[in-house]
Formats: structure tokens, sequence, C-alpha cells
């Protein structure tokens, strides 16, 4: 599988999704989950509507050398910019929330008073009837 072919990595996805009525678009979809996936790994406790701070990355101007992960941000921020905006995160991040989607996600968010957490959902999808394993998903 090339890396440019995005039909590939949501070919898993896609039929699932195929379901949902008036859904975003999945390669918005999958923009999300992939955001919500490197916060898992850089900042798992951080409040997910906040995710938008991983884009600004101005502590690694200048810098010769950096860690994976910081490399990783980089590459993220050249294929994820649109969500260096707070605006734009927030409100694509209030979309995935809606129960439409609760099938299909990848991470679910939970509001305890005024703090947000997050995490990874596990057990397989579920939609009419039909189960399929998470692990099958790349995100």
């Amino acid at each position: 599988m090339k890396n440019n072919d995005r039909n590939t990595w949501y070919a898993p996805l896609s039929a699932q999704f195929q379901l949902i009525e008036e859904a975003m678009p999945l390669s918005r979809f999958a923009a999300i989950e992939a955001v919500l996936y490197l916060l898992s790994l850089t900042a798992p406790d951080a409040d997910p509507t906040k995710a938008y701070l991983l884009f600004t990355q101005y502590q690694l101007i200048g810098t010769t050398q950096c860690s994976d992960i910081e490399h990783t941000l980089q590459q993220a921020r050249s294929k994820l910019g649109y969500y260096r905006s707070q605006k734009y995160w927030q409100d694509d991040l209030r979309e995935y929330r809606k129960k439409r989607y609760d099938a299909v996600r990848a991470f679910s968010i939970q509001q305890v008073d005024e703090k947000r957490s997050f995490s990874k959902a596990i057990g397989p999808y579920q939609r009419n009837g039909y189960a399929f394993g998470r692990s099958a998903l790349k995100i």
C-alpha cells in the first residue's frame, strides 16, 4: 500500500461510515482521530478540546535535533495544520462527539464538571448487529 493512497487507509471504516446519515467527510473524521491519537501519545491526561496546541510547536523553531515524537508532531503539523485553529478544532471535535458517530469512534470523551478527558475506546465497533475489530483500523 502506498502511503498516499488514503482510500486504502479508510477502507475498514468506509462501509460502516456510509451508514451514518449526514456524516462529515470520512477524511475529516480520520484527521480528528489522528489528532486525538497524537494527543494520547504526547499528553494522555490533557483536555482534548485543547489538542490544537499540539500544532503550535514554537518551542521547536531553530532546533537541529528532536525526539521521535517531536519529529512526528512536526510532520503532523504539515498534514493536519488546519487544526492549529482553536475554532476549527473545537467545531470539528464537537461534531465528532455527536451520537451518530458512537459506533465508529476510536476515542471517547468524558466531561466531569468542567474537566474533560478522553480515552481510547475498547472492544469491537458495532453497527447494525455487525462487529469488527478496531485493530483493523489504521490511525
